[in-house]
């Protein structure tokens, strides 16, 4: 069993890392930029909020209908109309942050969408005050969560601003509930009644600003660490796309079950091929190379393939090599398949393998021209006297015969 689980938790993360390099689209992957982690913040505080609005719908519906002689009134129509507007809202916030075909959102637009989210959040925890009672309501605690939502959707002056604001608005409630002011009657609703005790207003007021004073600046400086190692991430993965782009040689990277995770620009060029590569089976990339990732980092991992590129089908001759992908736990999780194109110089040896077999013969030629022409200068020597010597016309013949024959032979031997 724990062996099954431990092959299941690599297949799915196999499976999400693939995922992951996917999304980032590209013939090589792209890392996460500022703006699209910004824009992933923010929407992981949308679905927080939206769970958070559920839950005070099913509050809502329990308050409404369920309890015992309750009658429906201004109060709450101003409820359920807060709460209608904060599922619209979200709505039109998640509309706004859709990705579509286009390009994607500018730090700038993610600040404004952002900022405006804040505000949402601060006018929906006041209402939710006033409606619960005022300065001892148990919904106080929204506006420190309106003060997390600024710090997980923007930067430090935003945090500054929500509390700023979420304290002021929670003083200017306990202000108006301890001087009985009619705050609610725009909305139709009687005013909360004033407190018994005053000290204890001031006790909560106090209590709640310092809570959300706190919250400010455990976020200010947690938000300062995130955006820190953000920056940083973004830089080493600049980096190590930089590097990935550079390389000369064709690099894949593939998971356990030969589908591509990473292809440099370079492994699309010495393929001929275009777009991304990822998802693709290595296979059929490069035939023949998933019978060498068994045994990828052995003996073996070091081979020659000839392969036909998709855009012109020439063939070519590709040396690659292979290694293990692992994490640094030590997980196995694919292979690292490494290639260059080495046409051109399986080319330059056919050629000198040519010119060092033609040197060869001229060296043999040379050496047998030379034991050649000492016997045939002999030859030649000897005829030459004894054509000197008075002779009978048969011999003189024979003698010019050999002279000829040795003159043509040393012609021969000299076009050798």
């Amino acid at each position: 069993m724990p062996a099954k689980r431990e092959t299941s938790d690599v297949i799915a993360l196999s499976a999400e890392l693939r995922a992951d390099l996917r999304q980032s689209s590209g013939t090589h992957p792209r890392p996460v930029r500022g703006s699209e982690a910004h824009r992933k913040r923010i929407v992981y505080f949308m679905l927080f909020r939206l769970g958070l609005i559920a839950a005070f719908t099913l509050l809502l519906v329990y308050d409404t209908w369920l309890v015992d002689g309750h009658s429906f009134g201004a109060r709450d129509r101003v409820a359920w109309s807060a709460v209608a507007s904060a599922y619209l809202l979200t709505l039109a916030f998640a509309w706004s942050l859709r990705r579509g075909r286009e390009p994607r959102a500018s730090n700038g637009r993610l600040a404004r969408i952002a900022w405006a989210q804040t505000a949402f959040d601060l006018a929906l925890a006041s209402v939710a005050v006033v409606l619960s009672g005022g300065f001892d309501s148990g919904f106080v605690f929204l506006f420190v969560l309106a003060v997390l939502g600024a710090a997980t959707m923007g930067d430090r002056r935003q945090i500054w601003a929500a509390a700023a604001i979420a304290g002021a608005v929670y003083f200017a409630i306990s202000l108006a509930q301890l001087l009985d002011l009619p705050m609610l009657a725009p909305l139709g609703l009687d005013a909360l009644p004033p407190p018994s005790d005053p000290a204890g207003l001031w006790l909560a007021l106090l209590r709640n600003s310092a809570a959300i004073a706190l919250v400010a600046v455990l976020s200010a400086y947690l938000n300062r660490q995130l955006l820190t190692s953000v920056s940083k991430l973004g830089n080493l993965q600049n980096l190590n796309q930089n590097i990935v782009r550079s390389l000369t040689s064709g690099l894949l990277t593939v998971d356990q079950d030969g589908i591509v995770l990473i292809a440099n620009p370079t492994a699309a060029e010495l393929l001929g091929r275009r777009g991304d590569l990822s998802g693709l089976d290595c296979e059929e990339l490069i035939a023949g190379v998933r019978g060498h990732l068994e045994d990828s980092g052995g003996f073996r991992n070091r081979f020659e393939l000839r392969v036909q590129r998709a855009d012109d089908s020439r063939e070519v001759n590709l040396g690659l090599s292979c290694s293990p992908l692992i994490d640094e736990d030590g997980t196995f999780l694919g292979h690292i398949i490494n290639f260059q194109d080495l046409t051109e110089i399986r080319a330059m040896e056919r050629v000198l393998r040519r010119n060092e077999r033609l040197a060869a013969v001229g060296e043999l030629s040379a050496s047998v021209a030379h034991e050649v022409r000492n016997p045939l200068a002999a030859i030649s020597g000897c005829a030459e006297l004894l054509e000197a010597v008075p002779l009978g016309d048969e011999d003189q013949r024979l003698v010019r015969i050999i002279r000829r024959e040795s003159a043509r032979l040393a012609d021969i031997v000299s076009e050798l």
